[in-house]
């Protein structure tokens, strides 16, 4: 902390008349500007720990980054611009003309150096022992991860292909929920099917192929529609068999299925391509459920760090101690969090079953009205919670009034999808989003009174 002191004593009152630009004047003056830059950084670095609320692996991360790119990038620029003003001709031109060039070079060689040594400095500075390599991998996940457009877009090109080669104009791939039932996730042509005949047609589909099959197997048509359908197995094989995960079909060339041996092998191709992609939105939607579920529930973060090394708790009143326990009511974006996370699980899934809102008193006092089971108390505490939601009067769809609590009914109680309750109230997506979101902080809001009541 004396260092800025000292770091900005005017040195070159200590020497001699004319002397200020010597090589002694110079080393001394630039020598007390490094040491000052030095400590002011060490300053820095405890001090940007405190009143972070994220982890110390992030604070280290983002400190530097921004050290390197930039601090180190201006203090490289600034002596590209000296060495170079200074110099009298570089590659026959003269320094200042030069200048712009250099400094553009040393910047974007410097921007590639970090890419390439940031890894390497993060796992020798910031990590320790294996966490680099568990980081790691979950860094390689969130780049192999394809969004669902890019797939949709990947069964689109697949589609078009299977179109060209068989000659005809539309073609579809529906996916097959674990209920049973399909959902339309592609389709390319003037001849698409309506969504509303996979429902109602669920069972016969179901019913074409009576056992599951495997990629390997040969093409198996079946007619529906003016449609041909082939199966989609999962490329996860057990015991020699395919969970079927959907249907790929193509508009009726012909009155007869009349495929020949070398259409067999294309559609067999097709189909492979298909499966892949559609096993691949099936396994990204498991991943992002499993850590919507589970990123809510980690709440040790810097915060609560911060309590327990520099801030001991005292003794107080009971009513301290019962909100000093309760560390739910700490952060009420991260609480609103786990509501959201819960509600999502509502019927299942580490979203309810795992969730930090089994510890609320709330939920310990059903208990013996739901068998003792964390699972069913939470979800009727949830349940209360809701129905604690709902305006007085009779039940108006589009009144705004009613929204709120319609959205929470329909879309976590009952299940349905976004699109279809947001058709339904008559809202946009962003705006059903929105008014989703108000909902769920509703709900926490009276899950912390209903605690708070107790």
């Amino acid at each position: 902390m004396l260092t800025p002191a000292i770091g900005i004593f005017p040195f070159s009152t200590l020497l001699g008349v004319g002397e200020e630009y010597s090589l002694l004047g110079l080393a001394l003056v630039n020598v007390a500007n490094i040491v000052m830059i030095l400590m002011l950084a060490f300053l820095a670095y405890p001090l940007s720990f405190f009143g972070s609320n994220t982890p110390d692996r992030a604070v280290k991360t983002q400190l530097l980054r921004f050290v390197l790119r930039g601090p180190a990038t201006g203090l490289l620029a600034l002596a590209t611009i000296i060495v170079t003003s200074s110099a009298a001709r570089i590659l026959s031109l003269p320094g200042e003309t030069f200048l712009p060039f250099a400094v553009v070079t040393v910047i974007l060689l410097w921007q590639w150096m970090v890419h390439l040594l940031l890894p390497r400095l993060e796992g020798f500075l910031v990590y320790a022992g294996d966490d680099y390599n568990h980081f790691e991998k979950l860094q390689a996940l969130s780049e192999r991860l394809l969004t669902r457009d890019d797939l949709v877009q990947l069964l689109d090109a697949n589609l078009s292909a299977s179109c060209d080669y068989l000659r005809v104009n539309t073609a579809f791939v529906a996916a097959q929920n674990s209920d049973g039932a399909f959902e339309l996730i592609s389709a390319v042509g003037p001849a698409r099917p309506d969504a509303a005949l996979f429902t109602a047609d669920a069972q016969i589909i179901t019913g074409f192929w009576a056992i599951n099959g495997s990629l390997d197997a040969p093409i198996a048509t079946e007619k529906w529609h003016g449609y041909w359908l082939i199966p989609l197995y999962s490329p996860r094989a057990t015991g020699g068999e395919s969970l079927r995960i959907g249907v790929m079909g193509f508009q009726a060339r012909a009155a007869e299925i009349d495929l020949t041996p070398d259409d067999d092998v294309m559609l067999k191709i097709f189909a492979r391509r298909s499966s892949q992609t559609l096993e691949d939105i099936r396994l990204q939607n498991e991943i992002l459920a499993a850590l919507e579920g589970l990123l809510p529930q980690v709440n040790v973060t810097r915060r609560v760090a911060a309590e327990i090394e520099y801030k001991p708790r005292r003794a107080g009143s009971a009513a301290d101690a019962a909100r000093n326990n309760n560390e739910l009511s700490v952060d009420h974006e991260q609480f609103k969090e786990q509501v959201r996370a819960a509600l999502r699980h509502y019927w299942g899934g580490v979203g309810l079953t795992s969730s930090r809102l089994l510890e609320l008193q709330t939920v310990k006092r059903a208990l013996p009205e739901h068998d003792n089971q964390p699972t069913k108390a939470l979800r009727a505490v949830l349940k209360d919670a809701i129905e604690r939601q709902k305006p007085a009067g009779e039940r108006k769809s589009f009144s705004p009034e009613w929204t709120i609590y319609l959205i929470l009914e329909r879309r976590f109680i009952e299940g349905e999808k976004v699109r279809d309750v947001a058709r339904q109230l008559a809202l946009s997506e962003p705006t059903f989003y929105r008014r989703q979101d108000d909902a769920i902080d509703a709900v926490a809001k009276t899950l912390t009174e209903m605690e708070g009541g107790l």
